[in-house]
């Protein structure tokens, strides 16, 4: 990491399934640290089952395409700045209240 970068972790933890054989897929951030701008992501590998992969093209977004569009393009980083901040100060802080409700 370079010093004039920051850095954090998301990890998504699962129970066994029939979609996929990992037990964590995980993504991260790395931001500007001065202007908080995402300028780069890295992200786990997703271990689909055999015909289980999402065809995006055909089924839209999912919760998955964040793992799947490892572009590091100006226009993917911006929606990656976003993506993270809303994972980060929205959803990790009150994710028992979304699990809840």
């Amino acid at each position: 990491m370079l010093q004039d970068q920051i850095s954090f972790r998301i990890n998504f933890y699962f129970d066994k399934n029939e979609y996929f054989s990992n037990n964590v897929i995980w993504k991260e951030y790395f931001l500007n640290n001065k202007t908080k701008d995402c300028v780069k992501t890295n992200c786990s590998p997703i271990k689909w089952k055999k015909n289980q992969e999402p065809d995006y093209k055909k089924d839209g977004e999912s919760f998955f395409y964040i793992f799947f569009n490892k572009s590091n393009e100006e226009n993917v980083m911006d929606m990656e700045t976003e993506e993270g901040d809303n994972l980060k100060n929205c959803i990790i802080p009150f994710s028992l209240e979304f699990f809840l409700n």
